[in-house]
């Protein structure tokens, strides 16, 4: 006679936690909750609606998850962290792994469709459970604390020196410092707060700076945590923006650039936007970078031609492109099919164009948008 436990996918002798930990992220620790996680009908409509709302393009959305203790609160939300970091466990993408959980489901193919959607953007996901912490900072900064160690900094204000030196592009430097100094690794070092405190004081008076100079850095850092508000929580996520589309391109663009000057030519094709042409109220760091992106593309292709070299340059700008990223709810204007704009970036490369905006209605558009005056943008709502 067929058991209840012979039908289900999980092993009913296995211990199952009363509460998640989400700062247990090994991958066996992650394995073992993924195994065990079943997702009910009821789970899977959150989680259609989560899909739903992500996916929609609403800026700065939240979702607030409520239950009773030990109803699975925790465990809901870690899978949501996974899925939108799409994780690789043991050689397995989050996405893969939840898909036998979908078979059975009303609307298992339309909710992986949506999953896969997901998949198809790149998220930063900082997890932490806020019952953890004591709080002192304040609700902001435990997210922006938290956020610094998803990215391996400590979360005080060591931590938020750290942070800066990364984005100022002075951390390796730092580290390469420690190590003369002590023969370990920056990383290994700071994992003792007091040993961590000293190490990195004489590595910052090492590389030349001053002791009221580190003095003032600290207390800066300091009255920074103590003050942490909202306000300079979005100041930090526009920086992040800054090092991603800024730093980030200058960087893999710089490098092709310096590789194709020593084998004698290439042709550099780089996706920017049309966000560039003006500053753009709601996205100001986003426009803002993507205006860099158009000039540093220029001016290293004024460099190349002055000192000779056989470099091509194709600026690719679209507009608004219908792919997982912008799906949802939300209807973006004059929505250009993937097949298409695909077919004119390939099309671009190989006539080797300089500037290629994407489609006729875009060029039309950031044509008008270049010739409105200052005074009359800035009174315009987006």
């Amino acid at each position: 006679m067929t058991q209840i436990k012979d039908i289900l996918s999980i092993r009913l002798e296995d211990e199952i936690s009363s509460v998640i930990d989400l700062h247990a992220q090994s991958e066996a620790d992650v394995k073992e909750e993924l195994d065990s996680f079943i997702l009910t009908e009821s789970l899977a409509k959150h989680l259609s609606d989560f899909c739903d709302t992500f996916e929609s393009g609403a800026k700065q959305s939240g979702v607030w998850i409520s239950g009773f203790y030990g109803s699975g609160k925790s465990y809901f939300a870690k899978m949501l962290g996974l899925l939108l970091s799409n994780r690789v466990i043991m050689g397995t993408t989050m996405q893969e792994r939840i898909a036998p959980k979908l078979e059975g489901l009303r609307n298992a193919s339309m909710l992986k469709n949506s999953i896969d959607g997901l998949a198809k953007t790149k998220n930063h996901v900082v997890q932490f459970d806020s019952a953890k912490h004591t709080g002192n900072a304040g609700i902001n900064y435990m997210i922006f604390g938290n956020f610094l160690k998803s990215l391996g900094f400590l979360d005080n204000w060591i931590g938020l020196l750290e942070y800066n030196m990364f984005l100022g592009g002075d951390l390796n430097a730092f580290k390469a410092k420690v190590q003369e100094q002590t023969g370990q690794e920056w990383d290994e070092v700071k994992k003792n707060l007091v040993k961590s405190t000293k190490t990195f004081k004489d590595a910052f008076l090492g590389l030349g700076n001053e002791v009221d100079i580190y003095d003032s850095n600290k207390k800066m850092a300091e009255d920074r945590i103590a003050n942490y508000d909202a306000s300079k929580l979005q100041e930090d996520i526009e920086l992040w923006t800054m090092q991603t589309n800024a730093v980030g391109f200058t960087r893999m663009v710089g490098e092709a650039y310096r590789y194709f000057s020593e084998q004698g030519g290439g042709h550099i094709a780089a996706i920017t936007s049309i966000a560039g042409t003006k500053g753009l109220g709601p996205a100001p760091a986003y426009s803002a970078t993507k205006a860099l992106q158009n000039v540093y593309l220029q001016a290293l292709e004024q460099q190349a031609n002055a000192r000779g070299l056989n470099i091509r340059f194709t600026d690719i700008r679209p507009g608004f492109v219908d792919t997982a990223l912008l799906n949802g709810d939300f209807h973006y204007p004059m929505m250009l099919k993937p097949g298409p704009v695909a077919k004119e970036i390939v099309r671009a490369i190989n006539r080797r164009q300089h500037i290629r905006v994407i489609d006729w209605r875009y060029r039309l558009l950031t044509a008008l948008w270049r010739r409105i005056p200052r005074f009359v943008w800035r009174r315009m709502k987006l």
